[in-house]
């Protein structure tokens, strides 16, 4: 084989395996952004029931914030605050 030939085997290789780390790339952002979704959801939906009860002259609700991971800590930090908030109210 000459050189030529090893050199675009080469290249090409090189550019399937950068398509391939790109689409593991994309897919691993999906995969964080569909658990953050759901987190958030989860964490709307008991908060909402919380409000609901508070609503209905239940003054002590006691929501607590599912433990939280490193794709999931800013979203539960946020739901953190809004509970401290509506406790202090």
């Amino acid at each position: 084989m000459c050189s030529k030939s090893l050199w675009i085997r080469h290249r090409l290789r090189k550019r399937l395996d950068s398509k391939k780390r790109q689409q593991e790339n994309r897919l691993k952002k999906q995969k964080i952004k569909e658990k953050q979704t759901n987190y958030q959801s989860n964490e709307v939906r008991k908060l909402i029931a919380s409000l609901e009860q508070l609503a209905n002259g239940h003054l002590s609700i006691n929501v607590k914030v599912e433990d939280e991971d490193e794709d999931t800590q800013t979203i539960a930090k946020n739901f953190e605050k809004s509970i401290q908030v509506l406790r202090v109210q």
